[in-house]
């Protein structure tokens, strides 16, 4: 690491508290507006425990490739990071394994979704996620 990397790592440090508190302000509002959507099927634990920091707020929600593009058309910009279950991966493929192997891996795969969340976000901004996900499920769009 340089200096200026190294500079700029303190400067953050400073500040690290308040983003993992926010980020879990953000994980709890969340979890409000999207909790009883029919179609999102599992949504992260929020507990105030000292250990738990949400890098990311990942959900599972049926039919997330759809929902995705939902999302995208209305500007909002999703991740999905596990597309496929790690026993599918080409890298454990000399273990032998197949689909259907692992069922409830690859479900997981399937409907695995993460949304905005950075410690800059706003609530508005998590209410506008949480209204466009409950519209989809609600069939403004199939």
């Amino acid at each position: 690491m340089d200096d200026v990397q190294a500079a700029v790592l303190l400067a953050k440090l400073t500040v690290l508290d308040q983003d993992v508190a926010r980020r879990a302000e953000l994980a709890a509002a969340y979890g409000e507006g999207l909790r009883d959507i029919p179609g999102v099927t599992r949504l992260p634990e929020v507990t105030d425990a000292p250990d738990v920091v949400f890098y990311v707020y990942l959900i599972e929600a049926e039919r997330r490739d759809a929902l995705v593009a939902h999302l995208a058309g209305r500007g909002i910009e999703t991740e999905v990071y596990y597309p496929r279950p790690l026993h599918l991966q080409p890298c454990f493929a000399e273990l032998g394994h197949r689909p259907g192997d692992f069922p409830v891996a690859e479900a997981a795969a399937e409907r695995a979704l993460a949304l905005p969340l950075h410690a800059d976000l706003g609530f508005a901004e998590v209410d506008r996620v949480c209204a466009a996900v409950r519209e989809f499920y609600a069939g403004g769009t199939r």
